[in-house]
């Protein structure tokens, strides 16, 4: 039996919400002060971006009431502990400049897969995940689940996918979805199709995606840009123009990537395009030559038009 479905056991088989989870495990371990120099961030935690007005919202909250809920953390070797959920209460004691922590060990109530169930639940019903978030996610969730390395979890899913109408591949999808649906994860093929390919995607526009700085389909358009260039003006206008459409966008880069036929590049753009890391680094001086000789060469050929 899974970590959400013992929970939802314990509370008379209906669905739990974060704090009811949180309040059926502090039954079952031990709450002390922790010294936030002795909790080290958990390396399956997906999430490390947040919003700023929210986590300063948090801070405000903690300041005036205190922390309602501990964070989650479980007892290391050495002595020190490690962060299975919090991330954000952790981050608003250290903003706030507090020495310790309300946290709760969890070292007799869960395993290390449980752990990663934990924490996407933590995140997943305290805020709203992106897409991003939701693939580093899933791959964590079914990496602990499968026993697979989390860099192998993509090939395995894709292959489930191709071979959906299979017997063999429906079963395995049908475990998938159960997990998926526990932690609030979306369908398999949504995710197959719409989340596993943001782990590819331009490590820029994964950071605007992860910062929440622009909408999932636009970044969807801006991935699909393989020239870096026309890449970084489709972002910078994107940015640009808040809320602009994805329709705009993707006309801005239909014309970007798309030139008007029968228009030819200048002799001097095509220099910069080719040379654009070179032609940074030559000096003013420099510049104005090659720019006069550029000229003469372009004078010469339109002759010949």
């Amino acid at each position: 039996m899974s970590l959400i479905s013992r929970l939802n056991q314990q509370s008379g088989g209906k669905n739990i919400t974060s704090s009811q989870k949180d309040r059926i495990l502090q039954h079952n371990m031990k709450i002390i002060h922790i010294d936030l120099t002795r909790i080290e961030r958990s390396p399956v935690q997906h999430r490390r971006s947040f919003d700023k007005k929210a986590r300063e919202s948090l801070a405000r909250s903690i300041e005036k009431h205190g922390l309602r809920t501990p964070v989650l953390v479980k007892t290391k070797a050495d002595g020190t502990y490690r962060l299975i959920a919090g991330e954000r209460r952790l981050q608003a004691h250290e903003d706030l400049g507090k020495a310790q922590i309300l946290a709760a060990v969890l070292d007799d109530v869960v395993n290390e897969k449980d752990e990663v169930t934990i924490s996407l639940i933590e995140n997943f019903q305290r805020s709203n995940p992106n897409a991003y978030e939701e693939a580093i996610g899933g791959t964590l969730l079914l990496s602990a689940e499968l026993q697979k390395p989390r860099e192998d979890i993509a090939a395995h899913l894709n292959q489930l996918y191709n071979a959906r109408d299979t017997e063999e591949a429906q079963l395995q999808i049908a475990q998938i979805e159960f997990l998926f649906d526990e932690v609030g994860l979306p369908s398999f093929v949504t995710f197959v199709t719409t989340r596993l390919p943001t782990l590819s995607y331009p490590v820029e526009v994964q950071q605007l995606l992860n910062d929440n700085l622009l909408p999932f389909t636009h970044c969807q358009l801006l991935a699909r840009i393989k020239d870096d260039t026309h890449r970084q003006k489709a972002m910078e206008h994107a940015l640009q123009h808040p809320g602009i459409t994805v329709n705009d966008l993707k006309t801005f880069i239909q014309k970007l990537t798309k030139p008007t036929a029968g228009k030819q590049k200048t002799v001097g753009t095509l220099i910069q395009d080719n040379y654009k890391k070179i032609w940074k680094k030559v000096p003013p001086e420099d510049r104005v030559v090659l720019e006069s000789l550029i000229g003469k060469i372009e004078d010469m050929l339109a002759k010949y038009q």
